[in-house]
């Protein structure tokens, strides 16, 4: 991704807001209503932007590269017994599914009796703060069973 061409960088950080921001459309997307799923997040995006103080693309951005992971855990079944297998992942769009899936997670977990907009805003604001956000906590839970299972990498094959 380290280029030395600006206009180059400037089109892969543009895709890579595009594709953050339709698969958080996507995820969001229940029964078929992509309007209401584009409402929520829109809502999320502009009330975070207006407490941080940045525009919602670059907010996007940020988040991108804070939750960023070259590295994924998946679960094997091999001979009557549970593996995990660390992967690398490679495709952008695996890596925002990840992100998208951590803050979502994060964001059902808050118990708080507002709408899912406000806490979905709510941890972009405590993920770009560095407060302690759930979602970042799910990275750092990722990479320990990454590094926990190292020895597994065989398996991969």
């Amino acid at each position: 991704m380290v280029s030395k061409n600006p206009k180059k960088l400037l089109i892969v950080k543009k895709k890579i807001v595009n594709i953050l921001y339709k698969k958080f459309v996507g995820l969001l997307n229940k029964a078929g209503f992509k309007s209401k799923a584009k409402n929520i997040l829109n809502f999320a995006l502009l009330n975070a932007s207006k407490k941080l103080k940045i525009t919602p693309k670059i907010l996007l951005l940020n988040i991108f590269l804070k939750l960023n992971t070259y590295l994924e855990i998946k679960k094997f079944f091999l001979r009557k017994r549970v593996v995990f297998v660390p992967f690398y992942v490679t495709s952008y769009n695996r890596r925002t599914f990840l992100i998208v899936k951590w803050i979502l997670c994060a964001s059902n977990m808050n118990l708080q009796r507002v709408s899912f907009s406000k806490k979905l805003s709510l941890e972009f604001i405590s993920l770009l703060t560095n407060k302690n956000s759930k979602s970042i906590n799910f990275k750092l839970i990722n990479i320990k069973q990454a590094l926990k299972n190292r020895s597994n990498i065989h398996y991969r094959w």
